[in-house]
């Protein structure tokens, strides 16, 4: 698994287990039954639907319901419970966030298994934009791998140990060097 730097990881092709009559727009505008979503020329926005929409589920309302994950976001590494908190209340406001404006982005799940958080997304751009937000708040290193055939983005980021702490305790324990 390799360590990239970049957050331009673009899937390799639209998932064709998501094509169906329901799922795929012919051609005018749609809503998707399930929530309310709306496609006018191949974009997904919030807005009314007009009265000649044509039915459908869209892609991210028919990966929530088979809980097939675009985005995968792992977190492990040494938490406190507050910690716990603060990381899951900071990922579900940038998910909100997220999805007001990319009705396609969206918050599967947030799982607690064991000592990790494991973080389940509609999208993959969504998943990038928990990882910088993550990020930004928590010092930690972070794997990257696309897996192809699942058409899933998977991110590992491991919290760091408290550093500052640390370094106050290693400095504690030895001489100051005078030379």
């Amino acid at each position: 698994m390799a360590v990239l730097k970049s957050f331009d990881v673009q899937p390799v092709r639209p998932s064709p287990a998501l094509s169906s009559p329901l799922t795929e727009p012919d051609s005018g505008p749609s809503i998707c039954l399930q929530c309310g979503a709306v496609n006018d020329g191949g974009q997904w926005h919030w807005a009314p639907s007009p009265a000649y929409a044509k039915g459908i589920v869209c892609p991210a309302c028919r990966r929530v319901a088979e809980k097939r994950p675009a985005g995968r976001l792992i977190i492990e590494g040494p938490m406190t419970q507050e910690q716990l908190q603060a990381i899951c209340a900071l990922l579900r406001r940038r998910a909100d966030r997220e999805q007001r404006s990319h009705p396609m982005e969206r918050l599967i799940e947030i799982q607690h298994e064991g000592e990790k958080i494991v973080v389940t997304t509609t999208g993959s751009a969504l998943v990038r934009g928990l990882y910088v937000a993550l990020a930004t708040s928590f010092k930690g290193s972070l794997q990257i791998h696309y897996d192809a055939q699942a058409d899933c983005l998977n991110m590992q980021w491991t919290k760091w140990r408290d550093c500052c702490r640390l370094l106050r305790q290693h400095g504690q324990t030895t001489q100051p060097h005078n030379g």
